[in-house]
């Protein structure tokens, strides 16, 4: 490299991607944060990546490209990511080897010159490139008027029994027809199992295989395919990427030592576990020694060819850079000047590599493609192989494609077996694949897929709506679009359609005012929503999408109404959010809170009794029709408050969300002046993690005891699993008649929750709530009348993938075939009107929908010259768009549910009741669970909340066990007295942090006071730490004293003294109330002291057993020595001396610090709250109320920090009881073998009392 960057080191950093796309992009975003890079390396000195994985997810790519502006070489086949860049851009991934589209037009190319117009195709549907290649395969096939006899798009695993004999049947059966050639497009071993399929074929179906050429792809060495297809089939035709030679690179590979290479541990492991060996055998010997002393052939490695484009991605990067160090340095022969260090030279080194190139290890010079990036020396290359019973199997290049040659192929080389004599090769050009009985066809017009649905308004221009939805999901290119998102974003899309529909029934509506809307597809990106939206806004030029005409915008994405609100705000555009996905934010305005002063709408932060207006948001205006999670909190506190219940336990999910949740109800509670007493915050980790039992156990039997006769079970959980969980282990524990539960949405009104868990019958009671909803009288008949042929506004390829995938089954010539359900549809299919759920957001969309329009019909009447026959704004005079915005916020606010025709909130089950009062958005309606036998139970409405207003019916509520009406919840009697005594003078006191409920404003918990050393066990405690350290100072007065001289005995002494004072200085760091500085200094200096003690200890008797052998060893040898001793005659070497007892003592020691520091590097110490309240305020006067995280397994953690320093005691143990028997010094070996079995005893108990008792007891 110093000849071609001459006086600059370039360095590089290897990345380990697991072979998993969610490790790549980890190690990718590791990289390129300042944490994780090495110290020295600022993150613009990374100048560029290197890619040597076939599966990168391009996406992550492209975006780091666009974050970080450094060039990014793909060393192996991959997408074209962007085309027709504008004037001064590069493209984003530079491509040293072929393009997927490169590769998928020699295919099409190759049928093309053949002749083959009719032919089967098998294409992996997951696996990368295949599936990319086989994409744009068939759109260049379809242009050369290829038919596909067979169309197939396998799943990675698929599913269905006798799969692969099906698709060889179906394969077969079509070359009948003449479909004579097969195209796969699939890994090897899906290849496999295909031919293993066709062998297994009737014979005289078989028969005609040999009359098939296989046509592929080849991304790796794939000899036993290649091998296999030949002798089945007549021949093999198969494309690859052809690389460059490496130079001397694997010469200098073989002769590599691993001796010179130890730091390397991926070398390292590659090493030992290719040869087997270990020590100086194997490091001192180089690889190719290697593989002939273990008589393995010289492939005992794989020789990867990719690795000459691996060196040719850092060639570029270093002769670019060379060129950008002229440029910026001028006159300097070598080394960096200033001016390199100074900037970001990245944009420059990818011009440089862009515009001007680089000469690769074979001296050829490459230049990229400015459009693609693709290099123009990248060469696919085609080889044919086919099986004689003379030649046996043949192998040889028939031709090349690149971009600077194009194709070239010499056919006379291309061979196949002659079906009716096998020994006999012919010209593969004599073999045919033409439909034998298809109809010639016309070609039909180039189709894309639908972008939006869109309805045309009655009058042109005329008023629109504007929408945007998830309704396909991510794609694997940037800004592409992949599968169908959900049957639940395409009921919405339905109500949508039925509510515009709908308006031309209404009566109260004139026939003339008619609305239009638009609806883009976003594929779940924020990008191509405000891409989409961009450009519609700018395309004034139309009629149909003039900005004029458009009254508003819904969206079904909460992260997309907030990426977009900004582009909408400027425009003067109101916008509905229906958050089908349930996004979490509070940064949303209340349908119906209007700021007065600018009726505009308001948000509400949580944490905070605020309200900011619409201008606070930077004029982002957002309204919402769906209940928040904050709003659902508020709602559970107004409950339990409302029904004077005066003590509860608080069950919240183990996330950022759930403790959010958690830290507003506490905050609720402060507020309220402590009314309601919370026994106990108990997390809840996602159900069926480890060991989350066994907690949850622990938690719950510690509480029993402290419990009322009666409390709440207060549930902020996230799915219904955890809350069928929680209620297992309450009747584990037998404390499921001791709760009534009050639960979010994660029970809300779910129909399987009703009988699943059956312990839920012996709660006390059950309320729950939800986001309030209501079925929309006509649609489920809407949606069920929906056809193929007719299905209203929907695109038809919309519409035909939403039925595939209900039906599970695939449309013939459908353009958005679903392939990978085996079944054919026979469009005859149609929905049940029985089986349709209505999912519970179609009612707000129709809402949104439907206010729009009447707010509209009151502007148009109220405000506009022109009145309803006006078509746009501009017909209304100036300033009529925020005339129309005032209209739509004061009629949300008057009268927002005044125009809804209802029926009763969508449950299953649930009760009559009366008809609600219907004044309020973002509503909750309050559930009350009824039980009547072990099969019959039901949801009765007793109650809704809107705007912080809770309206109840306790008549209509049942309880149990053996409460009827609503019971009383408080504490009467027992250990919770004090509990909630405590809790309520910390209220009176104003105190502004209550240390049992923290607040999110109070980060640093801890008192500056140590209080625990005013607690009894903390006396105790200190005393004895005292009197430690005054006995440890007596015993080395005393060795110093006793033993002026140093031996190896009294230096491990003091070394295990040393260790001993400083756990007994160490117990102060317990006594302190935790914090994260207390818990960092109990974690560290507790390893620390027993790593000192035990080292010494194992290091004391080894010594021992050493001097023992050794002694036994000299006197056997040296007998006419009789007067030497054994102990002088082991005393011969300088490990033996106290300077290298103490340097052994000191390296284990210094092990541990290295794994404590580790420990507190990637997991910093907390302090948190102790999910036992009650536990925690009985020992309040001056007791813990806060623990060190994780708070309900922190000794099992200690213990696992613990684990060397065991290891040595243990093997201590082992050694003392070897030397026990010793005639040197008896006393002294057998008190350290009776000192360490006493210490492995006491470890042992605590080990177990540490991980498995409950938490009450530790």
């Amino acid at each position: 490299m110093a000849d071609i960057l001459p006086g600059v080191n370039l360095g590089a950093i290897g990345l380990d991607g697991c072979g998993t796309p969610e490790k790549r992009t980890a190690e990718i975003a590791r990289a390129f944060s300042t944490a994780a890079v090495q110290s020295g390396i600022a993150e613009n000195q990374i100048l560029g990546l290197v890619v040597g994985t076939p599966d990168a997810d391009p996406r992550v790519l492209y975006e780091l490209h666009e974050r970080q502006r450094l060039p990014i070489l793909l060393s192996v086949p991959g997408l074209e990511t962007q085309q027709n860049l504008p004037s001064g851009a590069y493209p984003p991934l530079l491509q040293l080897s072929p393009s997927t589209p490169m590769m998928a037009k020699v295919l099409s190319d190759l049928l093309h010159l053949m002749n083959w117009t009719y032919v089967s195709s098998v294409c992996s549907n997951q696996v990368f490139p295949y599936n990319a290649v086989c994409e744009e395969f068939q759109n260049f096939a379809s242009k050369n008027d290829v038919q596909f006899a067979v169309d197939l798009a396998v799943n990675e695993h698929p599913h269905v029994n006798n799969y692969w004999e099906n698709v060889a049947t179906m394969i077969y059966s079509k070359a009948q027809n003449g479909a004579h050639v097969l195209v796969t497009l699939l890994p090897d071993r899906q290849i496999l199992d295909l031919l293993a399929a066709i062998k297994k074929l009737p014979p005289l179906q078989l028969a005609a295989g040999h009359s098939i050429v296989l046509v592929t792809l080849s991304t790796s060495d794939n000899k036993r395919v290649v091998e296999e297809a030949s002798a089945l089939l007549s021949g093999v035709i198969h494309i690859r990427n052809r690389l460059p030679t490496p130079g001397n690179f694997f010469q200098d590979y073989d002769q590599m030592k691993f001796s010179l290479s130890t730091s390397n541990p991926w070398l390292m492991k590659y090493w030992t576990q290719m040869f087997n060996c270990r020590g100086a055998a194997c490091q001192n010997r180089s690889l190719n020694q290697l593989a002939k002393s273990t008589q393995l052939a010289d492939s005992v490695y794989d020789r990867d060819d990719a690795v000459s484009n691996t060196i040719n991605g850092v060639m570029a990067i270093a002769q670019g850079l060379e060129r950008v160090r002229q440029e910026l340095c001028p006159g300097l022969k070598q080394g960096m000047c200033p001016a390199m260090t100074s900037q970001d030279i990245r944009p420059r080194l990818e011009r440089a590599i862009s515009e001007h190139g680089f000469i690769d290890i074979a001296g050829r010079p490459v230049k990229f493609l400015r459009s693609t990036g693709v290099s123009q020396e990248a060469t696919v290359e085609i080889l044919n192989t086919h099986h004689t019973q003379m030649l046996g199997t043949e192998q040889m290049a028939a031709g090349t494609y690149n971009l600077r040659e194009g194709l070239s192929l010499n056919t006379g080389k291309l061979k196949a077996r002659d079906a009716a004599n096998a020994s006999v090769s012919i010209s593969i050009e004599k073999m045919t694949s033409l439909c034998l009985n298809c109809m010639k066809m016309t070609p039909k017009p180039q189709w894309h897929p639908s972008t939006s649905m869109q309805v045309q308004p009655a009058k042109k221009p005329g008023f629109s709506l504007v929408g945007l939805l998830p309704f396909h999901r991510q794609g694997g290119k940037p800004l592409s679009c992949g599968a169908m998102h959900s049957p639940r974003v395409f009921q919405n899309l339905a109500a949508v359609a039925m509510a515009l529909d709908r308006l031309k029934q209404n009566r109260t509506i004139p026939s003339s005012l008619q609305i239009g809307a638009i609806f883009f597809d976003s594929c779940g990106r924020v990008e191509r929503a405000q891409q989409r939206l961009l450009s519609f806004i700018s395309d004034s030029g139309s009629s149909a999408s003039s900005l004029s005409s458009v009254i508003g915008a819904v969206t079904l994405d909460g992260e997309t109404a907030h990426a977009v609100a900004n582009v909408l705000s400027e425009a003067n555009i109101p916008q509905f959010s229906v958050d089908v996905d349930g996004y979490r934010s509070s940064n949303i305005a209340p349908f119906g809170a209007m700021d007065q002063q600018n009726q505009q709408a308001a948000a509400l932060s949580v944490g905070s009794n605020k309200e900011k207006t619409w201008h606070s948001l930077g004029g982002n205006q957002i309204i919402q029709t769906v209940a928040t999670a904050e709003d659902e909190v508020k709602a559970l506190f107004d409950i339990v408050r409302g029904l004077a219940w005066k003590h509860a336990i608080i069950f919240y999910d183990d996330s950022q969300a759930g403790s959010t949740d958690r830290d507003l109800f506490l905050q609720l509670v402060r507020q309220s002046g402590n009314e309601i007493c919370i026994g106990a915050q108990v997390r809840v980790n996602k159900y069926g993690q480890t060991g989350e039992t066994v907690d949850l156990h622990s938690l719950l039997e510690a509480i029993a005891s402290d419990l009322p006769v009666l409390s709440v079970a207060v549930l902020l959980l996230d799915n219904p699993s955890q809350v069928q969980h929680v209620l297992h282990v309450l009747d584990d524990v037998g404390l499921s008649s001791r709760f009534v539960v009050l639960a979010n949405h994660a029970w809300g009104n779910h129909r399987d929750m009703l009988f699943h868990p059956p312990s839920g019958r012996k709660l006390a009671g059950v309320l729950t709530v939800s986001m309030e909803s209501y079925l929309v009288p006509g649609f489920n008949q809407f949606l069920a009348g929906l056809t193929l042929e007719s299905h209203s506004t929907i695109p038809n390829d919309w519409f035909e993938e939403y039925f595939q995938h209900h039906f599970e089954c695939h449309l013939l010539g459908s353009k958005v075939s679903q392939r990978m359900y085996p079944k054919s549809c026979t469009g005859s299919e149609h929905f049940e009107l029985s089986h349709i759920e209505q999912d519970p957001y179609v009612y707000h969309t129709m809402a949104a929908v439907e206010t729009y329009v009447k707010a509209l019909h009151e502007f148009l009447q109220l405000y506009c010259s022109a009145g309803t026959e006006a078509v746009q704004f501009s017909d209304c005079g100036p300033n009529s768009q925020e005339r129309f915005n005032a209209v739509l916020n004061d009629l949300i606010k008057r009268e927002p549910y005044a125009s809804r025709q209802v029926q009763n909130p969508s449950s299953p089950g649930a009760g009559a009741g009366t008809e609600p009062k219907r004044n309020g958005y973002r509503g909750v309606v309050l559930w009350n669970v009824q039980y009547y036998s072990e099969k019959s139970a039901h949801y009765e409405r007793v109650g809704f909340w809107r705007q912080s207003r809770l309206e109840m019916d306790q008549s209509q509520m049942k309880f149990y066990v053996p409460y009827a009406a609503v019971p009383s919840i408080e504490c009467l009697q027992g250990t919770c007295i004090s509990v909630c005594a405590a809790q309520a003078s910390q209220s009176l006191s104003g105190s502004a942090i209550n240390r049992g409920m923290p607040s999110q404003s109070s980060k640093s918990p801890t008192p500056e006071v140590p209080t625990n050393f005013a607690t009894a066990w903390g006396v105790v405690a200190i005393i004895f730490c005292v009197l430690g350290l005054l006995s440890c100072m007596a015993c080395a007065s005393f060795f110093i004293r006793n033993m002026p001289k140093p031996t190896p005995n009294s230096v491990l002494s003091y070394f295990i003294l040393g260790g001993i004072a400083l756990l007994y200085i160490t117990t102060i760091f317990f006594l302190i109330q935790p914090s994260d500085v207390s818990c960092g200094l109990r974690r560290f200096f507790l390893g620390l002291s027993y790593s000192i003690i035990y080292s010494g200890l194992v290091v004391r008797t080894i010594h021992a057993w050493r001097r023992i052998n050794r002694g036994a060893n000299v006197m056997t040898s040296t007998s006419f020595s009789c007067s030497s001793s054994t102990s002088r005659s082991f005393d011969l070497t300088d490990a033996t001396k106290p300077p290298g007892l103490v340097f052994t003592t000191m390296t284990l020691v210094a092990v541990q610090v290295i794994l404590l520091s580790a420990w507190l590097i990637f997991k910093p110490p907390e302090a948190v709250p102790s999910p036992l309240i009650q536990l925690q305020l009985q020992q309040y006067q001056g007791g813990a109320l806060w623990r060190c995280s994780p708070a309900e397994n922190f000794e099992s953690e200690l213990v696992i920090s613990l684990i060397l320093p065991i290891i040595l005691l243990f093997t201590a143990t082992l050694f003392s009881f070897v030397v026990w028997r010793s005639s040197d010094a008896p006393r002294d070996s057998r008190s350290t073998t009776a000192c360490c079995a006493l210490l492995a005893f006491f470890t042992i108990i605590w080990t177990l009392v540490a991980t498995q008792a409950s938490y009450k007891a530790r």
